[in-house]
């Protein structure tokens, strides 16, 4: 229609869409450079997880916590599991006690709070030695019988149970502080590298074990459980905008304007300080979700268009001013939404409004710049003319 009966949106759309073609060259430099310099800012995107992450400092549990780390050796559950492999010993073997010690002893040079089955022995041999200090170490070989014979009668006084009623097995405990995961990963590398080197393994093994560890293990395999969950997306997406337009090209014309969203929110990310945990994780798997869907909807409608008998500028025009405003209110709207989020006090809830609401506009911007150069540039025709 004539400009003079045009809406205010379609004015402003048309002209953003011959600011966008004029200046597509420098529009895609423009893109390079971020792609690379947000290609190096995701190098140093840290994966920590604290167990009280999300807690406002000023909070009562994360105070808890943290009086817990000052005056108790920490709030940090620690297990190790003992498993005898040597069916002629047992937990209350000489040899196997000499091996326990090492690990308590490598154990307590990380952590204060530790209780081992040597010091269930230790305190029997100290107690059968009329509770001399001293005496509190691993019994000689002179006394050691009688101080295993002593274990079966002050096994149940003990507050934690150490060892196993079959004495095959055995469990060293403690606290330690909460340094985040990072810092547990490091100590569980540090640990299995210290068992291979030092310890008798066909004898009997340790393996950490408890809720922390657990914890721990979730957040390092949280980087490949993210990426390979979002290439079985973006591949869906992909295969599925290649059916619909029987071209090999759409799948680079639908995958680079979804993921260049995701690249930036971790740039921001590890520029900003932002740690990928478990809480902020979830956010690209919502962020592709719901970004991708303005890039189907341009791309429909550009289908839609390509059947008109008109060339491929005209095509890219009618399918700019036609999907821009339903994309950019759907767009705001849902960011406003999100944006709620951050009048929250908790830490996973703020991020996921603010990151979330960042990256669906970060979309909306690449769809409207870079997803028409794209087009323009992979789909070949002959009566392109230029604006």
């Amino acid at each position: 229609p004539p400009l003079r009966h045009r809406s205010q949106w379609d004015n402003m759309l048309s002209q953003l869409f011959l600011i966008t073609i004029r200046n597509s060259k420098k529009i895609l430099v423009v893109y390079t450079l971020l792609i690379v310099l947000a290609g190096i800012s995701v190098t140093q995107l840290v994966v920590d997880t604290p167990l009280i992450a999300d807690f406002p400092k000023d909070h009562q549990v994360t105070k808890d916590f943290q009086f817990f780390d000052r005056n108790f050796g920490g709030s940090k559950p620690l297990e190790v599991h003992i498993q005898i492999n040597n069916p002629e010993v047992d937990m209350l073997s000489p040899i196997v006690l000499n091996e326990v010690e090492k690990v308590t002893t490598y154990l307590r040079s990380e952590f204060s709070s530790i209780a081992s089955p040597t010091d269930l022995i230790k305190t029997l041999n100290m107690s059968n030695n009329g509770g001399q200090v001293t005496h509190y170490k691993l019994p000689e070989d002179d006394a050691a019988e009688k101080v295993f014979r002593l274990y079966p009668q002050m096994a149940h006084h003990f507050p934690v149970r150490l060892i196993a009623d079959d004495k095959k097995r055995g469990r060293i405990t403690g606290f330690s502080k909460d340094l985040g995961s990072k810092a547990g990963i490091k100590f569980k590398n540090n640990f299995e590298r210290f068992l291979a080197d030092e310890i008798n393994t066909g004898l009997l093994s340790f393996q950490l074990t408890g809720t922390s560890y657990l914890f721990d293990l979730t957040t390092e395999t949280l980087v490949e459980n993210i990426i390979s969950g979002l290439i079985i997306a973006i591949s869906v997406v992909a295969l599925i905008m290649s059916f619909l337009f029987r071209s090999i090209k759409m799948i680079l014309i639908t995958v680079l304007p979804n993921v260049l969203p995701l690249v930036f929110l971790a740039a921001l990310m590890a520029l900003t300080g932002i740690p990928l945990r478990l809480s902020t994780s979830i956010i690209f798997a919502i962020a592709f979700g719901i970004a991708v869907d303005d890039t189907i909807h341009f791309l429909t409608r550009y289908r839609l268009e390509s059947n008109r008998p008109i060339d491929h500028l005209k095509v890219l025009k009618r399918t700019f001013v036609s999907t821009g405003k339903a994309m950019t209110l759907t767009t705001l709207i849902l960011s406003l939404g999100f944006a709620i989020f951050t009048f929250s006090s908790f830490d996973a809830t703020f991020y996921t409004g603010l990151l979330i609401s960042i990256t669906l506009i970060t979309a909306l911007i690449v769809d409207l710049t870079l997803l028409p150069i794209l087009l323009l540039l992979l789909i070949k025709n002959k009566n392109v003319r230029p604006i």
